[in-house]
């Protein structure tokens, strides 16, 4: 069987310290490297422009839903108000009776 002497389990931590700094230092740059690549290629190929342009149309096409659902929704209350009216006429015209 092999002898353990400190200078064996020294070497052997050593070498596991090295090796687990090596991967610590690898993989970040490696991982840097990579996306840095994707997102310059993922760039080249996207059109500011055009989704400016699309965002402004989305926001005045909301812009013209929200005043439609504005309208729809003073009707609404408008016709709330008639039908409240009708129902306090009803009422006071059976009081009286």
């Amino acid at each position: 069987m092999m002898e353990m002497t400190p200078a064996k389990i020294i070497g052997g931590i050593s070498a596991v310290a090295a090796a687990v700094a090596i991967v610590l230092w690898g993989v970040p740059y490696y991982i840097h490297a990579v996306v840095r690549a994707d997102v310059k290629t993922e760039l080249v190929g996207t059109d500011f422009a055009a989704g400016k342009k699309t965002a402004d149309a989305n926001t005045a096409t909301l812009g013209a839903i929200a005043t439609q659902l504005n309208g729809i929704e003073a009707r609404m209350i408008a016709r709330d108000e008639f039908i409240m009216q009708y129902f306090a006429d009803q009422a006071a015209r059976n009081s009286e009776n």
